[in-house]
């Protein structure tokens, strides 16, 4: 047993773990799953080549190689999924012709394996046995080239937009995809000169696509969000409230204790909620007596304990929102800080992260109030942020001063 071994065994482990860590915080997220079924190929590739360098007798290693081929079959699709399904344009890409696509291409390979085109033969190493390939081994490159051109695209439609909130997530899964696509394709090269497995610079691919893809994921949500009714003592006495969906609704001037208020009649009216302020949530629960409502402090300090998103990371604000949204269905949002955020940011970035929540906000059966301090923002801004919101003044039923202080 060559010590080669261990590039196909520590890639095995680390699929493994990373797998289990991101797919056991939100088993229905398109993102995790997607990056979970990238480890599972990952780990059948691995396991196929452990077997091959383990074994001394040429027919179960035969047998091993069409086991790693089935994984490496399914890598390359199930890397442009991952793309696909954490593009800014997810929706778009969401469609059963898409997977069908995709998916076709390692179907083809598999088949041309079973139809003895791919595996030549098995050959005895230095390192242990390895698979001689026939011909048709060329389209895989194909397909891996097709694979790469296509992920690079979709990103960088993703980064057209210089104002887009997510460019630091999309510019991570572009290092994740050109970097091990480099390092791989020269270390290819070297191989011509100097006699190695190829299991080694497609390891070290592998292993990065995984740590840069993981740090993606990371990036993009940190935590999990499970909607939940508030129910307290007081309930009955509390007077309902209905808010048409569909709308951000801003509320000028008014303290925080009016608007908590409001957003504590509007939850306790059966909606899930969801605060995101600039306040720690145990002074929130402690003023509105809301226990089981879902809330994200703004802050630089993570907190054990705590949910906690950076003020610079308003592009992960939006996308906790909207997946929080998608899970919950009649939801009432509160976001207190903009001004935080405008001065965090700057207005550019923030305003276009709030036309992008306002198109998320329309097409769901959510409501999201915004607290604004008229005088704490430039006219101009102020402007754009009037014409993208609604002023809850003029919604019927709320015309008045809402409920009072707590």
């Amino acid at each position: 047993m060559h010590w080669y071994i261990i590039a196909p065994i520590s890639t095995l482990i680390l699929a493994v773990a990373l797998g289990t860590y991101v797919i056991q915080k939100d088993p229905k997220n398109k993102i995790r799953w997607a990056f979970f079924m990238l480890t599972v190929w990952i780990d059948i590739a691995s396991l196929g080549d452990i077997g091959m360098l383990a074994t001394t007798d040429a027919g179960i290693a035969s047998r091993f190689f069409h086991i790693k081929w089935l994984g490496m079959a399914f890598v390359e699709p199930a890397i442009l999924d991952l793309v696909l399904a954490s593009s800014v344009w997810s929706a778009r890409w969401d469609h059963p012709v898409r997977k069908f696509v995709i998916y076709i291409l390692p179907f083809s390979l598999i088949i041309l394996d079973a139809m003895g085109d791919i595996l030549k033969g098995i050959q005895l190493q230095p390192w242990g046995y390895d698979a001689v390939y026939g011909p048709l081994f060329l389209l895989w490159t194909v397909f891996w080239l097709l694979i790469i051109v296509s992920g690079v695209f979709v990103l960088a439609m993703d980064l057209k937009d210089k104002k887009n909130p997510q460019r630091p997530v999309y510019i991570t899964l572009l290092i994740a995809i050109l970097i091990p696509t480099i390092i791989n394709s020269l270390f290819q090269g070297i191989n011509m000169y100097y006699q190695m497995p190829l299991m080694i610079p497609t390891y070290i691919s592998l292993i990065l696509f995984l740590l840069f893809f993981e740090l993606s994921i990371y990036r993009r949500r940190i935590f999990v969000l499970t909607p939940k009714k508030e129910r307290i003592k007081d309930d009955a006495n509390i007077s309902k409230m209905s808010l048409p969906p569909g709308h951000i609704y801003r509320l000028e001037g008014e303290p925080p204790p009016v608007f908590y208020d409001l957003f504590k009649h509007l939850v306790l009216s059966d909606l899930f909620g969801l605060v995101i302020s600039r306040k720690p949530p145990q002074s929130i629960k402690k003023a509105t007596g809301l226990k089981d409502t879902n809330m994200i402090w703004i802050s630089s300090t993570p907190k054990e304990g705590i949910n906690t998103i950076a003020p610079s990371e308003i592009g992960q604000i939006i996308q906790t929102v909207k997946e929080f949204i998608k899970r919950a269905g009649e939801t009432i949002v509160l976001i207190d800080g903009l001004e935080f955020l405008i001065f965090e940011n700057g207005p550019k970035m923030t305003l276009s992260a709030l036309f992008l929540l306002s198109e998320i906000v329309m097409n769901s059966n959510a409501r999201v109030i915004i607290p604004v301090d008229p005088t704490a923002i430039e006219p101009s801004i102020l402007a754009l942020i009037r014409r993208e919101t609604v002023d809850l003044r003029t919604v019927k039923g709320f015309e008045r001063e809402p409920v009072g202080k707590t």
